[in-house]
């Protein structure tokens, strides 16, 4: 089983991207209450799916907060190759 995005436009379904399949298979189609974006394409469909997914990630950096990523002098002094 696989779901795909698109939208209708004048009773034609146009997908996101394209479905792989062989044979004839059964399908649902499933008319959400929401307008889709004017005609996009394909380029602009992507970013404007990437940056939907980075503004509903924006709170995730706290991840990195934790102590294993945390920057801490290693009291040791850096080496230069240069002078060698």
């Amino acid at each position: 089983m696989q779901a795909c995005e698109g939208y209708v436009e004048n009773g034609k379904f146009y997908s996101l991207k394209d479905i792989q399949t062989q044979g004839r298979r059964r399908a649902f189609l499933t008319i959400l209450d929401e307008s889709a974006p004017e005609k996009a394409s394909d380029g602009k469909a992507f970013w404007m799916e990437f940056d939907r997914r980075a503004r509903e990630s924006a709170d995730e950096n706290h991840v990195f907060d934790d102590e294993a990523f945390a920057r801490r002098p290693s009291g040791r002094e850096p080496i230069d190759f240069s002078a060698v």
